[in-house]
C-alpha cells in the first residue's frame, strides 16, 4: 500500500513539476507578446515619422529647387534691364 501511495505521489509530483513549468512558459509567451506588442506599436510609430520626414525633405527640396529657379529668373530679368539700359545708354552717346 506504501508503494501505492509512493508511486501516486511521485506521480502527483510529476504533474505538478509538469503543470509549473508549463505556467512558466505560459509567462514567457505572455511577456512576448507584450513586448511584441509593444514593438510592433513602435515599428509603426516610427514608420509614420519617416514618412513625415520623407515628405518634409521632398517639400524642402521642392522649395530650395522653386527659390532656385525665382533667383534665376530674377537675375535674368535684372541682366536683361542692365543690357538694354547699357544699350540705351551707347546709342544716346551715338547720337551725340
Amino acid at each position: 500500500m506504501n508503494d501505492q501511495r509512493d508511486e501516486n505521489q511521485k506521480k502527483i509530483d510529476e504533474r505538478d513539476f509538469k503543470i509549473s513549468a508549463l505556467k512558466e512558459e505560459l509567462d514567457s509567451l505572455k511577456e512576448f507578446m507584450n513586448m511584441r506588442t509593444e514593438f510592433e506599436e513602435k515599428l509603426i510609430s516610427l514608420e509614420a515619422a519617416l514618412a513625415q520626414e520623407k515628405k518634409d525633405r521632398i517639400r524642402e527640396v521642392s522649395d530650395m529647387e522653386r527659390d532656385k529657379i525665382q533667383a534665376t529668373e530674377k537675375l535674368r530679368k535684372d541682366m536683361l534691364y542692365k543690357i538694354k539700359e547699357t544699350k540705351a545708354s551707347l546709342l544716346a552717346l551715338n547720337d551725340e
